[in-house]
């Protein structure tokens, strides 16, 4: 009816965040020369997101140990969503969580060091739903927290064959965790200690030597479950004849007796071996 008017209502799907321009065009049925355009704008804006914090920033742990962060998972859109987790490193509590708008839950990551390498990495967590993510990484630094000094005394030495050398192993536990060690000499073990951090201990054995004549190297070892540590003795041996010898001679080079009485000889006997 001429002068009276009527709203209509359009709804827009901008497909890209931002603004865009629409148009609307309007034509009389009755008289489809006429046409009248408006333009619009629509601003689209996303209204899911998400934010991912680890924490600590940074940690260091001795190998072998595991090590806990916690993940803080934000929704910071203005809608409900629900987001996969996934990590790089390590074991989380739960790999999906759904939050409300502006909603925050936290969970366990556990990062397990035994088959780490010595020194620093990351550790990356990832929030996605869809087309939105976030992600945070942390710094991991694992350590040698068990370490031992060890020796030999002597380490170097002369012996004959047959005869045995009194050796005394020093063992001192530098890590920062009492251990568990064995002593072994080649592939036989020959004793053991239990040491805290920073303590020190001697253990003395006895090495019976039969080896033929020339150089020899014992390899005497200190092991646990996380150290192995060996010290060298080195060993010459001498032949029978040059250890155990002696020199024979007589004081009396000739004598005259009488047929029937004894005489005094002088025997001088000298151990000429070593």
């Amino acid at each position: 009816m001429p002068g009276k008017e009527k709203s209509v209502g359009f709804f827009a799907y901008p497909e890209l965040k931002g603004k865009t321009s629409f148009n609307i065009t309007i034509t009389s049925q009755n008289y489809p020369k006429l046409k009248k355009t408006v333009t619009g704008t629509v601003e689209a804006i996303e209204c899911r997101g998400i934010a991912v914090i680890i924490s600590p920033a940074s940690q260091e742990v001795c190998k072998g140990l595991p090590v806990e962060y916690e993940v803080t998972v934000k929704n910071t859109g203005t809608v409900s969503d629900t987001y996969d987790l996934e990590t790089d490193m390590g074991t989380l509590e739960k790999n999906k969580v759904s939050l409300e708008a502006g909603e925050i839950e936290e969970v366990d990551l556990t990062v397990e060091t035994e088959e780490l390498e010595f020194g620093e990495t990351l550790v990356t967590v990832r929030g996605v739903s869809e087309e939105i993510s976030d992600q945070n990484s942390v710094s991991l630094t694992v350590k040698n927290c068990y370490s031992a000094e060890f020796g030999v005394s002597p380490e170097k030495f002369e012996v004959c064959r047959g005869d045995e050398i009194n050796y005394t192993l020093a063992l001192k536990n530098v890590g920062e965790f009492e251990d568990d060690y064995t002593f072994a000499l080649g592939d036989r073990e020959i004793g053991s200690v239990s040491l805290g951090p920073e303590e020190l201990k001697m253990f003395a054995t006895k090495v019976r030597i039969d080896f033929s004549e020339g150089e020899y190297s014992l390899t005497f070892k200190a092991f646990s479950d996380h150290i192995y540590e060996e010290a060298i003795s080195e060993i010459s041996v001498r032949a029978k004849e040059v250890c155990y010898n002696l020199e024979v001679s007589s004081e009396d080079t000739e004598s005259t007796v009488e047929a029937g009485k004894g005489i005094a000889i002088g025997v001088k006997v000298e151990n000429t071996g070593e």
